[in-house]
């Protein structure tokens, strides 16, 4: 489901009950282009602004939610009750050190941001659990995601093949040109012995991020059935997402976010 500048993308697998995502866009219209992080956003009053504006059309509280002070690493940290509005209102209340957040506490929205990396978003419907995941070419050499699926297997009850997960808009495999040093890092995770995840161009090779977080969700036991990608390259598209490779215009960020609803009582 494309983004078309004023709704949020929404992936198919994702569109449950009892489950609230979806990932914000780049709106010319909005305050600073609709930036959902203080890191870039002009002023804490505009980021605000376009939280609550995305948490509407999302249907979640952006009040109570849940970031991390990302870091392009591989850290996963559980979000527990107390930790509703941790992040929401400044950038140094998030969690520090992580790229990654998982919880089982309904009503509490967990938010990753990106501008280029991939943001992933997590789903168990069976023990009701949820992730957000920011991955960038660090992190997912790092294994990222694999920790991720771990951390919710060890801490929250998951079962990795019943996990849903999708691949947010990120740079494609089209567009990222990339160093020897990030296909050398990505080769000793060691999941991807067919090299699939690396496109050999001269004079230098391109970097799949999109197959290599398919590949490392593999690896840790997620089918491939279960992996939505958006499929959508933000230099490509950078006209509906912020994107650090396309240089062109405001330099914000845009935010993936996902919530279990408050239950029944």
């Amino acid at each position: 489901m494309a983004n078309n500048g004023v709704h949020p993308f929404r992936f198919q697998s994702l569109n449950l009950p009892g489950l609230r995502h979806g990932i914000t866009g780049r709106v010319p219209g909005l305050p600073a282009e609709g930036d959902v992080s203080y890191v870039t956003g002009p002023d804490g009053d505009t980021v605000r602004e376009n939280r609550r504006y995305w948490g509407d059309r999302i249907g979640i509280d952006w009040r109570r939610i849940a970031t991390a002070q990302q870091c392009h690493g591989d850290r996963v940290r559980v979000v527990g009750v107390t930790d509703a509005g941790r992040g929401a209102d400044s950038a140094s209340d998030g969690f520090p050190n992580c790229d990654a957040l998982i919880t089982r506490e309904p009503g509490i929205p967990l938010l990753v941001v990106a501008a280029d990396c991939v943001p992933i978003l997590l789903y168990d419907p069976v023990q009701r659990a949820i992730g957000a995941v920011h991955s960038g070419w660090r992190g997912t050499v790092a294994g990222i995601i694999m920790r991720t699926v771990e951390a919710m297997r060890d801490e929250l009850g998951s079962r990795p093949t019943n996990l849903l997960v999708g691949l947010g808009p990120s740079i494609g495999p089209c567009c990222y040109e990339v160093g020897p040093e990030v296909i050398a890092a990505w080769e000793a995770l060691g999941v991807d012995p067919q090299r699939q995840a690396v496109l050999s161009r001269q004079p230098r090779p391109y970097f799949d991020l999109w197959a290599a977080n398919e590949l490392a969700l593999a690896a840790v036991g997620v089918p491939a059935a279960n992996v939505e990608r958006a499929g959508l390259c933000t230099r490509c598209h950078a006209d509906h997402y912020f994107s650090r490779r396309a240089g062109v215009g405001y330099r914000g960020l845009f935010g993936a976010l996902i919530a279990l609803e408050d239950e029944e009582p």
